[in-house]
């Protein structure tokens, strides 16, 4: 499982803002997901475990953005389910779906991932896929790097 993406909960925090209702922050994670890349067995095989390590990622992905915006009512909601799915079920209730998109970089970068696909062609409200801001290298004018660099 990945971190739950800034960029998208702030903009879903906002968004919320604007619009004077709560937040309902969905992590979903399916049985073979990992968090930090850890060893899957003991997360498959504890599930209580992984639940309170989700909970935990959530609580923290959230708690900045709950101080900063107090008039927000934030619900959290863990689920073990495919996140498309997840997303897609939910938004049948929802003003707006806001979810994150993992770019890899490069071309593959611009290409949504899988869950977003899905719910941008199956939700019931409309969708929200916000990237994280990229990296921009700034390179003086004129300099040129090849990477030989004489001792």
């Amino acid at each position: 499982m990945h971190r739950p993406g800034t960029a998208a909960i702030g903009f879903a925090i906002e968004a919320a803002a604007r619009r004077n209702t709560g937040l309902t922050a969905v992590l979903a994670w399916g049985a073979f997901d990992v968090i930090n890349e850890r060893d899957t067995l003991p997360l498959v095989s504890e599930t209580g475990a992984l639940k309170d390590e989700e909970h935990r990622v959530l609580s923290e992905a959230l708690a900045d953005w709950a101080q900063q915006y107090p008039e927000v009512a934030i619900k959290q909601e863990l689920v073990r389910e495919r996140p498309a799915t997840a997303l897609i079920e939910r938004s049948q209730n929802a003003q707006l779906v806001v979810t994150g998109s993992r770019g890899r970089g490069g071309f593959a970068g611009l290409l949504l991932g899988s869950v977003s696909q899905m719910v941008l062609h199956h939700a019931s409200c409309p969708v929200a896929i916000v990237r994280a801001p990229m990296s921009v290298s700034v390179v003086p004018q004129g300099v040129v790097d090849h990477g030989d660099h004489a001792p």
